[in-house]
């Protein structure tokens, strides 16, 4: 997405309006700064910002091109950046993916025990002339819920 903005305070205002719902405390206390400081950047003197607010802001906000956010030309977002998020979600995704068909794999194995178990105490309580349920295997399939 391609937005020009004539000047930094703009810039700056339109990642407080897209991040921070236009909130300039929330902005500030994020980038580490008082909030005096954005209103001095973008209301009333509408001053310069230092290099150390300039530093915090990109620092604070990786996604977004410095480039962009120094000149105003360009994507506003670095496209590496969203890539490297992407992959770090999906790697997480995975990995939760993992340990839950493992933990899966475990209640399965659990089960399967405790229904041989029941198996073997039901034998040893009934008479002769009750039903015995079928001892359990690894490979029947259950009926699902």
């Amino acid at each position: 997405m391609k937005l020009n903005f004539v000047n930094i305070a703009d810039r700056v205002q339109y990642i407080i309006n897209t991040r921070f719902n236009g909130n300039k405390r929330k902005f500030a206390n994020s980038i580490g700064f008082v909030p005096q400081v954005i209103s001095n950047i973008v209301a009333g003197r509408k001053s310069k910002p230092s290099f150390d607010v300039l530093k915090a802001i990109i620092e604070t906000n990786s996604d977004i091109s410095t480039h962009w956010f120094l000149t105003g030309k360009g994507e506003i977002l670095n496209s590496n950046v969203s890539s490297d998020a992407n992959v770090k979600k999906i790697t997480d995704y995975k990995e939760k993916y993992i340990e839950l068909l493992e933990e899966n794999r475990k209640l399965s194995t659990d089960n399967i025990e405790l229904q041989k178990k029941v198996f073997y105490l039901q034998g040893d309580n009934l008479n002769s002339d009750q039903p015995i349920a079928a001892e359990p295997n690894e490979f029947d399939s259950y009926p699902k819920k």
